[in-house]
């Protein structure tokens, strides 16, 4: 083989290969005809034979009797750690119980593309522009991190199921529950900036009594609905956005004398664009 560099001892010892590179002993001891490999600690990729392009990071990273000995273009970091098939990368071995990651994850989409994952600072999963593709799917999740306080017959958002980015002609499906609490009565809803036209089903389902209690196509729950102590509603529908715009869920009394009303913490919807 050309161009090796080994330091430690016996690493690299049966390699006829080239371009690899073995750091530790015993590292990447069994290599005999494979190429371009990188072993950082002590039998690190030990067990590789005839496979190429791979990285071994750690103590026995790729010393195993389960690393696929011919394996191509993987990776392993962590002690005791090894791969199991081309184009695998194994982040931590089987005792580890925490991964903290930090910025935003771009992540390859199965239809093509990319897409922007990210988790902010209360927990919620948000999404954002990618490229070379549609960005399908797209998930975000919204979840409340405190109760809300609803006093007057104005609609007004809820803080934490706001600020939801929709795409002219894009096709979204939406679920959730929704929590109340207080003697409020006479209350809407609304989705605001959803379409006027072009919704197929927007669904509120009493989550304690199984009936439907409303089905619109518009972004609004004209009819008025009750709350008691506490009361569970599920969100179910599917709509398409006709103007990139903000979906906002907001509430208000129907009258401004009737008793105010909390949505709880807890409460969540999740938004998937479909088409």
């Amino acid at each position: 083989g050309s161009s090796n560099t080994a330091n430690g001892f016996q690493a690299l010892m049966n390699n006829t290969g080239s371009d690899n590179s073995a750091f530790g002993n015993n590292a990447l001891l069994g290599n005999t005809t494979g190429s371009s490999n990188t072993a950082n600690g002590q039998g690190a990729g030990s067990t590789i034979t005839t496979g190429s392009n791979n990285t071994f990071v750690g103590f026995s990273a790729g010393n195993s009797a389960s690393q696929k000995v011919d394996a191509q273009n993987s990776i392993a970091i962590g002690a005791n750690t090894f791969t199991t098939a081309d184009n695998q990368v194994v982040i931590g071995n089987s005792s580890i119980t925490e991964t903290q990651m930090r910025g935003v994850t771009l992540m390859d989409l199965a239809g093509g593309g990319t897409q922007n994952i990210q988790v902010d600072n209360d927990g919620k999963i948000i999404t954002g522009g990618g490229g070379g593709g549609s960005g399908l799917p797209e998930v975000t999740v919204k979840k409340t991190s405190a109760a809300q306080t609803f006093t007057t017959d104005t609609y007004t958002n809820v803080t934490d199921l706001s600020s939801i980015s929709l795409v002219s002609g894009g096709v979204y499906q939406i679920k959730g529950v929704l929590k109340f609490t207080g003697t409020g009565d006479d209350i809407n809803i609304k989705f605001d900036g959803a379409p006027t036209s072009g919704v197929v089903s927007l669904e509120l389902i009493d989550r304690g009594i199984p009936q439907l209690l409303e089905y619109i196509t518009t972004d609004e729950f004209t009819d008025d609905f009750d709350i008691f102590a506490l009361t569970e509603f599920s969100v179910d529908g599917i709509f398409e956005a006709d103007a990139n715009t903000n979906l906002n869920i907001q509430f208000k009394k129907v009258n401004a004398g009737n008793a105010d009303f909390d949505i709880d913490a807890d409460s969540f919807i999740v938004v998937t664009r479909i088409k």
